[in-house]
């Protein structure tokens, strides 16, 4: 059956520890926040209704799906050299994006680029540019 701990608004802490030294779970009523020490698996689909913080590192190894406002703090890093994956990032305006695609990358809408720029290899440009 079901356990209950604690009551609505009268919550209690709850500690539960793993077979590896220092690995736990715990649910602090105090702060409402689910805290993971050591590693963690999730074999469904996991939804956050709020802010998510993850202190080290976070894989992936099926499909993720993020909405809202995401921060992301040092170094963002999508595959391995000679193990990569195609990568699509879209604006507001429809039919605005940027996509890196088997060594291709593509941009579809306005470019900005300020300061030096250096080329290696050939250049496509499609529509009125001024270089």
């Amino acid at each position: 059956g079901a356990v209950t701990v604690g009551a609505d608004a009268a919550g209690t802490d709850v500690k539960f520890f793993g077979q590896t030294t220092g690995s736990f779970a715990e649910w602090t009523s105090a702060s409402n926040q689910w805290n993971v020490q050591g590693s963690a698996a999730v074999s469904a689909s996991l939804t956050v209704g709020s802010d998510a913080t993850v202190a080290g590192s976070l894989a992936v190894s099926d499909g993720a799906t993020v909405l809202g406002d995401t921060s992301l703090d040092g170094r963002f890093t999508i595959g391995t050299a000679g193990g990569g994956h195609d990568v699509m990032v879209h604006g507001e305006t429809a039919g605005s994006f940027i996509s890196f695609t088997a060594d291709t990358l593509s941009v579809s809408g306005d470019v900005t680029v300020t300061g030096a720029q250096q080329i290696v290899g050939s250049l496509g440009l499609t529509g009125p540019s001024s270089l």
